[in-house]
């Protein structure tokens, strides 16, 4: 019995086959790992040769080389503060 099934094979019978299955399903496996890394370096090739950026995703940090000079003014807050005259 299996889960409450009778079944007319034995141990015997059936390890092979689910040993084989278990080696095919580690070989697909890879294969789509392989694909999925493939896909994704298409994907970031991609958005870099046409500048694609989603809002969601992280602006790319400047080196400090290539940052804002001293001398441009920097953009301000928009926080509004009240001044008492």
């Amino acid at each position: 019995m299996i889960g409450g099934v009778l079944v007319q094979r034995t141990v015997k019978e059936v390890l092979p086959a689910v040993t084989h299955n278990k080696e095919q399903l580690t070989k697909i496996l890879e294969t789509l790992n392989k694909q999925i890394e493939e896909k994704g370096k298409e994907i970031n090739e991609f958005k870099e040769k046409h500048n694609i950026q989603f809002r969601k995703e992280p602006v790319p940090v400047m080196p400090p080389s290539e940052g804002p000079s001293k001398d441009e003014p920097q953009p301000s807050s928009s926080v509004l503060v009240k001044t008492e005259s």
